[in-house]
């Protein structure tokens, strides 16, 4: 969900020629069937909505059309999984409301491991994600 140069696309070798900008676009064209049309499949059988690749992304998405495209994928899918990159703004919050199992992934390097412990707290004065849904 990093709003403008998601980088899933580059380690999973795939060109995508749609992104979830698309979607927040024409929102009102959501369904199961149009949904499918814009994924990648990987060669692994995962399907990837990556992240607008310039600026289209920027101020396209909102929380109601996020919510609005999990619920879909969620009748699509069994897993879904949600890169929600380095923001913390209302529409990763919504991601994280309806989130089961959050992952926070880090790095053994001083920035990164403080920047988790400053996101760990930020998440306690919130109020979630619960505990028992957040995994380091």
């Amino acid at each position: 969900m990093n709003l403008v140069f998601g980088e899933i696309p580059l380690f999973l070798n795939i060109d995508s020629n749609f992104s979830w900008g698309e979607v927040a676009r024409n929102i009102t064209r959501l369904d199961s069937t149009f949904l499918m049309s814009i994924l990648s499949k990987h060669s692994s059988g995962i399907y990837l909505l990556p992240s607008p690749t310039g600026i289209d992304g920027i101020n396209v998405a909102t929380p109601e059309i996020i919510e609005k495209l999990l619920n879909e994928m969620l009748e699509v899918f069994d897993f879904i999984i949600v890169d929600g990159g380095q923001s913390l703004d209302e529409i990763s919050l919504k991601i994280l409301e309806m989130s089961e199992v959050v992952f926070l992934v880090g790095i053994l390097s001083l920035p990164c491991l403080t920047n988790m412990k400053r996101l760990l707290g930020n998440f306690r004065k919130l109020g979630f994600p619960e505990e028992k849904k957040l995994k380091l």
